[in-house]
């Protein structure tokens, strides 16, 4: 996510400029850590450092960035020149940190582009956008950022694509060879993070989907069994009312009859046993579900 641009480097060249400011920059134990996974070249690290990245907590965080959206999306922002990123404290999410700081030092690396040189990588920005534009995740990140910042498609795209798309073309590789020696690493990291938020989709759209279908198939199977356990239950007193009145020319076929009535009680209750196991089951999944809710809510507010 942008922000504003500051007015800097009045004095300086924009370089020399990111320079003084790099020179000046100590990032703490918690930001190295992120910093140390990016594999940064030279100029991605000045500049970064000309950016003075900090890790910030979530009131800090919404504060410096104007937003109190917990998205997986919005975990950072580049404003008035300055890298903030929220500080994930879910284990299981520890490469969000590194690929939304590597996202946002992108953000700085587009502002800084010469005009001729922005339009160069527009078009090859553009290009990419186009073989991957039907891609679920990235277009649910294009339609936000396209309502929150109108006009900036090519400049999320430009770190959208750099942080989370694994092959792009060689001239488009180049460019970003110049901020990170191992892109792939990140782009890596980025696809474990998102994994997580996959793994918690995917079981939640099955887990509907198996409730949907019990939910229209149980009642149905329960009236079939409370009928034939109707029609089971007549049937036994009329045998019952046969056999006191004598209706029974001999025992083997009472027998018979009775033998028949047994075997159908047995089948019912085998039938009353499943459904009930059914419903049990249903009820776990639904449980499920509602679980598997709060924990996609507990991921996005991580």
């Amino acid at each position: 996510m942008i922000g504003g641009m500051a007015w800097a480097g009045l004095t300086y060249g924009p370089e020399l400029y990111d320079a003084a400011v790099a020179s000046r920059y100590q990032p703490d134990g918690a930001m190295q850590a992120v910093i140390d996974q990016l594999e940064l070249t030279d100029k991605g690290r000045q500049l970064l450092y000309a950016s003075q990245p900090q890790l910030q907590d979530k009131a800090e965080f919404n504060k410096s960035c104007k937003s109190t959206e917990r998205t997986a999306a919005i975990l950072g922002c580049y404003h008035l020149r300055r890298i903030y990123v929220y500080n994930v404290q879910n284990q299981e999410l520890t490469n969000a940190e590194p690929v939304t700081t590597a996202h946002e030092l992108l953000h700085a690396a587009y502002e800084r582009l010469g005009p001729g040189e922005r339009h160069r990588i527009d078009q090859l920005i553009e290009a990419e956008y186009a073989k991957i534009k039907t891609n679920p995740v990235i277009a649910s990140m294009v339609k936000y950022y396209d309502q929150a910042e109108p006009g900036e498609r090519n400049n999320e795209l430009h770190s959208i694509i750099g942080t989370q798309i694994s092959t792009v073309s060689s001239e488009l590789e180049q460019h970003y060879g110049r901020y990170f020696r191992n892109r792939a690493a990140i782009v890596a990291r980025s696809d474990a993070y998102q994994a997580v938020f996959d793994k918690v989709d995917q079981e939640a759209k099955a887990l509907s989907k198996a409730i949907n279908q019990e939910a229209t198939q149980l009642p149905t199977d329960q009236a079939q069994y409370k009928e034939m356990a109707e029609q089971l239950s007549a049937d036994i007193k009329v045998f019952n009312a046969r056999a006191q009145n004598g209706g029974f020319r001999d025992d083997a076929s009472f027998q018979a009859a009775r033998k028949k009535l047994l075997a159908r009680q047995r089948a019912l209750e085998a039938q009353r046993l499943a459904i009930n196991q059914r419903v049990e089951i249903y009820n776990a999944k639904i449980t499920r579900l509602n679980a598997l809710s709060v924990r996609a809510n507990e991921l996005n507010q991580s």
